[in-house]
């Protein structure tokens, strides 16, 4: 038990089971799923980055396309495992490792929460192609061209 909580740990791993199959000490999920998301989606954050500086259009599609793709995962996990009536996960129970397994892998998941992350890209995005408007040659009225 000792070296799957040390592999999992290297890895950033925690939040791909439940949390009731989970080895270790209770309180190790509950301080490492955020931490396994935020791993996840960083290590894709190139590719989504590269996309954008390639061709700026592929790289708004790419990024749209994974808001899309997360979610319709949560979509399809909530209407497959009939999770609309469940509570939020820290209302259930008060404590989250009482959650169903359903429920867990649908909050903690990187690819349920992927879509948030998305938001977080594109807004850089938009930051990037706004810049001729932040950028003020001194004259009112008149900004300077980035071009």
């Amino acid at each position: 038990q000792f070296w799957d909580v040390i592999s999992r740990n290297a890895v950033f791993m925690w939040n791909l089971k439940a949390w009731g199959e989970e080895p270790g000490c209770a309180l190790s999920p509950e301080v490492t799923w955020s931490v396994s998301t935020e791993f996840q989606l960083y290590v894709f954050t190139p590719l989504f980055v590269e996309a954008y500086i390639r061709n700026k259009r592929m790289g708004w599609v790419v990024v749209f396309a994974v808001i899309w793709l997360s979610l319709y995962c949560r979509y399809y996990m909530i209407y497959t495992d009939d999770l609309s009536n469940e509570k939020t996960a820290f209302t259930t129970h008060g404590y989250t490792t009482d959650m169903y397994y359903q429920q867990n892998l649908l909050y903690f998941s990187s690819y349920t929460r992927a879509n948030e992350y998305m938001v977080g890209i594109a807004a850089h995005y938009l930051w990037g192609e706004l810049k001729q408007y932040r950028d003020c040659n001194g004259e009112e009225g008149k900004f300077a061209k980035t071009w």
